[in-house]
């Protein structure tokens, strides 16, 4: 009877051992499940924040592009200013040669008189 009490026991033995380690295994599984779950909270978080970056991104690339066009206009205006400044130029050079040419003829006329 000895012997069936010692076999008994180290059954119940074996069987507690085999309970601690799946109860071990179960508490390694939940804390694998909640670094999984953080991860995947981590990650959700990453990627709304990566896809602000690329509105944020695709915001500043139309904000810049209509910069860009704005530039290529002032641009334009400036070098259609300056060549209207260059004809006004011109054309008050000429109107002062004119003035300077007229008033030469007035003197000379006023000597031939």
């Amino acid at each position: 009877m000895y012997n069936k009490r010692s076999a008994d026991c180290c059954i119940s033995r074996n069987d507690i051992n085999h309970n601690y380690a799946v109860i071990a295994t179960a508490g390694r599984l939940v804390d694998v499940e909640r670094q999984l779950a953080a991860q995947i909270e981590k990650n959700v978080s990453l990627v709304d924040e990566l896809e602000t970056f690329r509105v944020n991104k695709d915001e500043l690339t139309r904000a810049l592009q209509q910069e860009q066009d704005r530039t290529l206009e002032l641009e334009a205006d400036v070098a259609h200013l300056r060549a209207d400044l260059e004809d006004v130029s011109e054309l008050s050079g000429l109107e002062t040669t004119n003035r300077l040419l007229r008033e030469d003829l007035d003197r000379h006329s006023c000597f031939a008189q």
